[in-house]
C-alpha cells in the first residue's frame, strides 16, 4: 500500500490543479482573517474539499487507468484506503495554506479552529470519496451538497437539528471552545468510519469500467 500510495501523490505533485486548489485554500484563509468569522471559513473549504477528492480520482475514471490497477492485482482495499490516506496528506497541505493567515494574525485562535476543522473537513473528504466511487463528478457533487444541507433542513422543519449533522458543528463553529471540541471530533470519526466501511463494501462489488 506504501508504493501506491506514493504514487497517488506523485500524480498529485504533477497536477497544475492540485496548486491551484492550495492556492484557493491560501485566498479562503486570508478571506476568513478579513471576515472573523469561522463558520464562514469551515463552509467555504468544506464545499471545496471534493475538488480535492477529484484531483486523486476522477482522472481514473475518465482515462480507464482504474480498471488497469484493478487488473493488475493490486487489493481493491489498498486501492481505496491508499487514495484516502493520500487525500489526507494532501488536505494537510491545504489546511495550512489555509490557516496560514490565521496563524500570523492569531496563533490561538488558529490552533483551536484547526482542531475543529480536521475531523469534520475529514469526514467531509471521506463522503466526497465514497459518492466519487459510486457516482459521476458532477452526481457526486451535487449529492455531497444535498448530504450537508438536508438533514439540517429536514431536522428545522422537525424542530429538531441532529447533533450527528457535520451542518451543526460547521456552522457552530463560531463559539468552539476547548471543552466544546468533543462533539466534532466525535461526528468527523463516526462520519469518516461509517463512509470508509461503506465505500469499502460497495467498491468490492462494483463493476468497473
Amino acid at each position: 500500500m506504501v508504493h501506491y500510495i506514493q504514487a497517488e501523490l506523485y500524480r498529485l505533485r504533477h497536477r497544475r490543479f492540485t496548486l491551484f486548489l492550495l492556492l484557493i485554500g491560501l485566498m479562503t484563509g486570508m478571506t476568513a482573517g478579513m471576515v472573523q468569522g469561522r463558520a464562514f471559513f469551515l463552509l467555504l473549504v468544506y464545499l471545496g474539499l471534493p475538488l480535492l477528492v477529484d484531483c486523486v480520482y476522477s482522472d481514473e475514471m475518465r482515462l480507464g487507468t482504474l480498471k488497469n490497477t484493478v487488473s493488475g492485482g493490486i487489493c481493491r482495499r489498498n486501492i481505496y484506503i491508499g487514495k484516502f490516506v493520500a487525500e489526507l496528506l494532501y488536505m494537510l497541505l491545504l489546511m495550512a495554506g489555509a490557516f496560514l493567515p490565521m496563524l500570523v494574525l492569531n496563533p490561538s485562535e488558529a490552533a483551536l479552529t484547526a482542531a475543529d476543522a480536521f475531523p469534520l473537513w475529514l469526514g467531509g473528504v471521506a463522503i466526497a470519496q465514497l459518492l466519487y466511487f459510486l457516482l459521476s463528478p458532477t452526481m457526486a457533487y451535487t449529492s455531497y451538497i444535498v448530504l450537508f444541507f438536508l438533514p439540517p433542513l429536514i431536522g428545522q422543519l422537525l424542530n429538531i437539528l441532529p447533533g450527528w449533522c457535520l451542518y451543526h458543528h460547521i456552522m457552530g463553529s463560531n463559539f468552539v471552545t476547548t471543552a466544546s471540541l468533543a462533539g466534532p471530533w466525535v461526528t468527523g470519526l463516526a462520519w469518516i468510519a461509517a463512509a470508509l466501511a461503506l465505500g469499502l463494501l460497495l467498491f468490492r462489488r462494483k463493476e468497473i469500467r
